[in-house]
């Protein structure tokens, strides 16, 4: 992806979105076959600066968070359940050109989110992620977030793109100020039923970190991991909230 220099054409256009491809007219198999070739194609042709020159208009915040982020992009949205995201997945993967390696996970935090939605505590979803390639560090991924709701609810929140984002990975166990403010003062918040807080998951050794924003009139999502120190049963850290049992969301 090259850097835009029209940024007023830019913004016209969603960071990442799979709106289109999960609405055509595609047979089931297929249409996941597509979903996973285009989030390839996304990150194999999309660096950590490209998104930063996408979401920034400042380079100081471009600087400040390009410092403190490895090179490793992923990508996230939802599918309906109609779509084989267990049976045949080798098979859809092979013909994406994704790796045939694939897990699944229970989501805590985006189940809750959900839930919000629904007036419940959450709604259950599963997370399949499927890898990339096998470069240490460097590897990109896929999460397919598959939450088990009415058909109508589902339909909803893919139009509305609830769900997508694109995920980057902090080097450090703490998520530096600078970070915090190249986001606030682009005019990006958490959203709400984070509480203004990281998620921690205690087992992964992880914490995840949502920030929205609009672009092209669609909320786009940022996704921060940071790595912890902290483990589960030892002392937890002001700001944070455990939640049991999540994927690297």
């Amino acid at each position: 992806m090259n850097h835009p220099s029209d940024r007023a054409s830019m913004e016209l256009q969603h960071l990442f979105s799979i709106r289109e491809t999960l609405a055509g007219a595609d047979e089931p198999r297929e249409r996941l076959r597509l979903c996973l070739a285009q989030a390839r194609g996304f990150i194999h042709e999309t660096s950590v600066e490209d998104v930063l020159d996408r979401l920034f208009t400042r380079e100081e915040h471009r600087r400040a968070v390009r410092a403190s982020v490895t090179d490793r992009l992923h990508v996230g949205f939802m599918i309906p359940d109609d779509l084989p995201a267990f049976a045949g997945m080798r098979g859809v993967c092979a013909e994406a050109k994704l790796l045939p390696d694939w897990r699944s996970d229970a989501s805590t935090v985006f189940a809750r989110e959900l839930g919000v939605l629904v007036g419940r505590v959450e709604v259950p979803t599963t997370i399949v992620t499927v890898m990339l390639e096998a470069l240490c560090g460097r590897s990109g991924y896929v999460e397919l977030f598959i939450p088990a709701e009415e058909r109508e609810h589902v339909v909803r929140w893919i139009d509305q793109e609830v769900g997508t984002h694109v995920g980057l990975t902090l080097t450090d166990s703490s998520c530096p100020a600078a970070v915090q403010d190249a986001f606030a003062e682009e005019g990006f918040g958490m959203p709400a039923f984070m509480r203004g807080r990281h998620a921690a998951n205690y087992d992964e050794g992880v914490s995840v970190l949502y920030y929205d924003s609009l672009h092209g009139h669609r909320e786009g999502r940022i996704e921060l991991l940071t790595p912890m120190q902290e483990r589960c049963g030892r002392r937890r850290p002001p700001g944070f909230h455990a939640v049991k049992s999540v994927s690297k969301e």
